[in-house]
């Protein structure tokens, strides 16, 4: 009989934690991983398409390459959450539902405008690089908007400039379904997007009617952004990670106890095995040959006696196996008490694990808030952190221009940067900047445009001047997901976009008072100035006018051709001067004859259209009617 060892449990591993070594390993580990978990989602929904994976070999090569670089700027300490990092920028969809859904190149192009005016660049400048067919950008207007300083097909149009930037080197990429790539793309990951075609060419002038520090401080502004957003990652997966050590450390010392257990019972159990060697030897040497009487031997003998040194005991005691353990100090009660310590430790054990287990899944939830819009709230962090990270967790984004952040998205990707290319990070970013915009939350709906109502609503008095895009505002009960900025009210109810520029007029305040106007009457006198203002110089989409762009034309023409010709003399060159005013107060004259038109025409439609807007107004209120009364 012999008692056989336990052999003792191996420590549990920190998966959280990963040296630089194991870096690409792990990389490739979560790839496949996501490959495999989106083939057997798409076998379930059919909807769901391979390509907004963005991982085909060119995208998937520059996303790496671009996450190795972030994993080696990262500090000691931020590298011991290297192998989160790397779960968020690998398990991201592309970017074609941002822009689908957030409509970044139409606010990068507003901002464009915003700084080709401020700058007062030459308008004649900009419409030569816009195309002239009004039918080339009917696609684009996806967003229902009105602008009190562009039109809406001048917006369109400089989108869609940015939108099909590289059509004349490669098509536009589609994402596996029904979306197009069209900020990041294999072209770019490629660096193949700045060949010397029309198309870029007329993007790249674009770009450049900017000054370089202009465009600078976008940039500047993107990635301290980025790094605000990265710094609450870290602030956040930190937590976990602490809360995952602890209860590593925990389950680990819990196993430890049960392998000290087990090294005393195999100590005993040596000491047993050895205890019953001994007895069975000693059992084995005690024991005796039977003596034979001599009478047997020699039954001639006549003297008989029976031999005293027979022995009557049996060869195995029933003894042995308690004198064994006697022996060794083991006792059978001492058993039931290793038995009991173990089943304690057992229990103690499964539950560490069951609390390890939900920190993951907590760690897991804060993955896909932190990226996706709406769900990475006040009352989820203080649900789920300590409130010593609260404020830390819930400061927002220094978003202080959203349109300004779409533009440098774009430029940065032009411009090689990796940013763009983390996607978790980038887009989880990105996804607080476009819910700053007006359109963000909501689109504008023409049926609930309070336009259409016989009797004007009621309106509450202006508020000091505020922060714009600031999201502060809700209704009583509202989720912090619903909570609204200025722009967005403004949006939401009239379809229109707020100035970017609301301090225009903020000189003429003092001059206000003095006519008696104060607080909020001055305020919204303000206002009224900055909207009309704004309208009274909306820059239209003068290229899908071919007059305007012949005059443009041969304005050019003419300018080079009086640049070439050196003057004779005073005559000649008054004669070719009085020539040229003759012809600029033919076009003057011209010009003011087709704006007259063009207003007449203007006033037509817009009567038109009016009609035509209560038409359908009236249309939709009797389906909605309709849909109400059959439901």
């Amino acid at each position: 009989m012999k008692l056989k060892k336990s052999a003792k449990l191996p420590m549990m591993e920190d998966v959280m934690s990963i040296e630089p070594s194991e870096w690409q390993q792990r990389i490739r580990s979560e790839i496949q991983h996501v490959r495999k978990s989106h083939a057997k989602a798409m076998k379930e929904n059919k909807h769901i398409s391979r390509g907004i994976l963005d991982l085909e070999p060119a995208m998937e090569k520059r996303r790496v390459s671009a996450l190795l670089t972030s994993l080696e700027g990262l500090d000691d300490k931020k590298r011991k959450f290297a192998s989160n990092w790397i779960t968020l920028n690998i398990f991201s969809e592309s970017y074609v539902p941002l822009q689908y859904d957030g409509h970044v190149l139409k606010a990068a192009a507003i901002w464009l405008l915003d700084k080709i005016t401020e700058l007062d660049i030459p308008q004649e400048r900009l419409y030569e690089l816009l195309p002239t067919d009004e039918k080339l950008v009917y696609d684009l207007f996806t967003l229902d908007f009105w602008d009190c300083q562009y039109e809406e097909e001048l917006v369109a149009s400089v989108e869609y400039v940015l939108y099909y930037r590289n059509q004349d080197i490669a098509p536009l990429e589609s994402d596996g379904g029904d979306g197009e790539r069209v900020l990041t793309s294999n072209l770019s990951a490629e660096g193949k997007d700045h060949a010397d075609v029309p198309s870029r060419k007329a993007f790249e002038t674009l770009l450049d009617l900017l000054p370089k520090w202009m465009k600078d401080d976008a940039l500047k502004q993107f990635q301290e952004c980025y790094q605000a957003w990265s710094e609450r990652f870290f602030t956040g997966i930190a937590y976990f990670h602490e809360q995952y050590l602890q209860k590593l450390n925990e389950a680990n010392s819990i196993l430890k106890e049960v392998n000290r257990i087990t090294d005393e019972i195999n100590e005993k159990a040596d000491r047993f095995n050895k205890a019953y060697k001994k007895a069975s030897a000693a059992k084995r040497g005690t024991t005796k040959k039977p003596s034979i009487n001599a009478l047997l031997l020699d039954p001639m003998q006549t003297k008989t006696e029976l031999s005293e040194s027979l022995s009557l005991k049996p060869i195995f005691s029933g003894k042995l196996v308690s004198s064994a353990f006697n022996d060794s100090g083991y006792t059978p009660d001492e058993l039931d008490i290793y038995i009991y310590q173990l089943q304690e430790l057992s229990t103690k054990h499964a539950k560490a694990l069951t609390e390890l287990d939900d920190i993951m899944d907590k760690r897991d939830r804060f993955l896909y808030a932190i990226t996706h819009r709406g769900y990475f709230t006040s009352d989820y962090i203080q649900k789920t952190f300590p409130i010593e990270l609260h404020k830390c967790l819930i400061k927002p984004l220094p978003i202080t221009d959203p349109y300004e952040m779409c533009f440098a998205l774009l430029y940065s990707i032009e411009i090689g940067s990796d940013i763009p290319w983390l996607y978790g990070s980038c887009i989880g970013m990105m996804s607080e900047v476009v819910d700053s915009l007006p359109w963000g939350l909501s689109d504008y709906s023409e049926m609930d445009d309070p336009y259409w109502e016989d009797v004007p609503p009621i309106v509450s008095k202006s508020p000091d001047f505020p922060d714009w895009y600031k999201r502060d505002y809700g209704w009583k009960g509202d989720d912090e997901y619903d909570m609204r900025n200025l722009a967005q009210i403004v949006y939401e109810t009239t379809g229109c976009l707020m100035p970017r520029n609301m301090h225009r007029y903020d000189a003429e305040l003092k001059n206000l008072g003095k006519f008696g106007i104060k607080q909020n009457k001055a305020i919204a006198i303000l206002y009224c100035m900055l909207a009309l203002g704004n309208s009274r110089r909306q820059m239209s989409a003068a290229n899908f006018d071919p007059d305007l762009m012949k005059m443009f034309t041969n304005k050019d023409k003419s300018d080079e051709e009086s640049e070439t010709t050196p003057p004779t003399d005073w005559k000649t060159q008054k004669a070719t001067l009085e020539k040229q005013i003759s012809q600029l107060k033919s076009a003057l004259y011209n010009a003011e004859k087709s704006a007259e038109e063009a207003k007449k025409k203007l006033e037509q439609q817009k009567s038109v259209s009016e009609a035509e807007h209560r038409e359908l107004a009236d249309l939709r209120e009797v389906v909605f009617n309709k849909e109400e009364f059959v439901s």
